[in-house]
């Protein structure tokens, strides 16, 4: 389980219309040069669709990847891959499993938070230094 930093991550307050106004510089990762705003765009739409399953709060989001993959037609790979992507930036936390009545398996639950980039890019967080963030947006 992914553990959750103190004071620098922050739960959403209203996940969806927070996500949906959320640059897509926010979604690129500092190493990554080829395609880079293209994966940023993926990353984007691949956390509005989790975005739609939990709760305001970003809590309680666990839909499986059978949904995720009929809501944007990529592969699980694809799914898979972006989904790390995300989580290294801060985006998604793993907050253990659901196991639903009269199933056998169970689906992992997500915590989709704000990393301090994020908060800054919505305007929550301009009192501290850019240099700060482990993420940075280029201009």
């Amino acid at each position: 389980m992914t553990t959750r930093p103190t004071n620098s991550w922050i739960p959403f307050t209203n996940c969806s219309i927070q996500i949906a106004n959320l640059p897509i510089a926010a979604f690129e990762l500092p190493e990554q040069r080829r395609k880079k705003h293209h994966s940023a765009e993926k990353r984007h739409i691949l956390l509005t669709r989790y975005g739609a399953y939990a709760d305001a709060d970003g809590t309680n989001c666990y839909p499986g990847d059978k949904k995720i993959i009929e809501r944007t037609g990529w592969s699980r790979s694809t799914i898979e891959r972006l989904r790390g992507d995300l989580e290294m930036l801060g985006f998604m936390l793993a907050d253990g499993y659901v196991r639903h009545a009269g199933s056998r398996t169970a689906t992992k639950k997500w915590r989709l938070v704000l990393p301090p980039a994020a908060q800054r890019a919505l305007g929550l967080l301009d009192d501290v230094a850019p240099s700060q963030y482990p993420i940075e947006a280029s201009a």
